[in-house]
């Protein structure tokens, strides 16, 4: 079986971000530690998170502008 590993190192640096953006978040409210596969999917569920958020405040974003223009 092959490696699910991305090979853009970017990405790699990202997701490295994104869990540990996630442990420090596990640890303000109170977990004193977690398991790695815990940790690998409240990162990816994280991820998808900001993803979707950055996707809708683009959306939002456009649309404003495309109303500034037509006013």
């Amino acid at each position: 079986m092959g490696s699910n590993r991305p090979l853009d190192p970017t990405e790699d640096y990202a997701r490295l971000l994104v869990q540990q953006a996630t442990a420090r978040i596990l640890e303000n409210t109170g977990f004193a530690q977690s398991g790695e596969r815990a940790l690998a999917t409240l990162s990816d569920i994280t991820r998808k998170l900001l993803q979707k958020m950055w996707f809708e405040a683009k959306m939002f974003a456009e649309h404003g502008s495309l109303f500034v223009l037509f006013f």
